[in-house]
């Protein structure tokens, strides 16, 4: 079994570049009998349910111990090749409550089933444009939310340049590889290249 986790901030890309890695040729054969999560499995509304007062870590984690049995499951039952890719996972989490001790074990887990660490960066030039006023999310309340919530743009630059230290921080301390992609050329079927040659290699 091999899996990618694809990590980043908001705006970094990662729906683009997970786009482009299944239009990839070799994708169908790195996946095999195994799946994709996407962001809606294995992040949710945590960033919302962290403000809750009482939630336990157990909740807290919830979603990516649920998802790591279902690929060990897999993994154990399939006689077939078995790939997996995370759309946000542990590192994601950190960012928001960066205590390692909680994901320390998730992320032995991960290296157990081959799993490479893909992080998308955004060129901070680039922040305002990729992260606060996306085109994407053009007439819609998305820039205006984030004001809300943070208080100020300058907070909300201020929350991304964190989130994405904070990422940096805990992929030092994960015991899996590491892929860095700067997304500031916006060439994600290269990206996707880059990402298949060493989801390749795994193997």
């Amino acid at each position: 079994m091999t899996g990618i986790l694809i990590e980043g901030v908001t705006g970094a890309g990662k729906t683009q570049t997970l786009q482009a890695l299944v239009q990839h040729v070799a994708f169908s054969s790195l996946l095999g009998s195994g799946r994709v999560f996407a962001e809606e499995e294995t992040f949710g509304e945590i960033m919302s349910e962290i403000q809750e007062p009482g939630i336990s870590n157990e909740q807290y984690l919830r979603r990516l111990t649920h998802i790591l049995g279902l690929v060990e499951e897999k993994a154990a039952s399939s006689r077939d090749r078995v790939g997996f890719v995370l759309e946000r996972f542990h590192l994601s989490y950190y960012a928001q409550l960066p205590d390692w001790d909680l994901y320390a074990g998730l992320d032995e887990r991960l290296a157990r089933l081959n799993c490479i660490t893909v992080l998308l960066s955004i060129p901070e030039q680039d922040l305002v444009r990729r992260c606060l006023d996306r085109k994407e999310r053009a007439g819609t309340s998305w820039t205006q939310d984030m004001v809300t919530h943070f208080g100020s743009r300058e907070a909300v630059l201020g929350a991304v340049i964190q989130s994405t230290r904070r990422r940096r921080e805990a992929a030092r301390m994960s015991r899996l590889p590491l892929l860095e992609i700067e997304t500031g050329a916006e060439s994600w079927s290269e990206y996707a290249t880059r990402i298949v040659e060493e989801w390749s290699a795994l193997s």
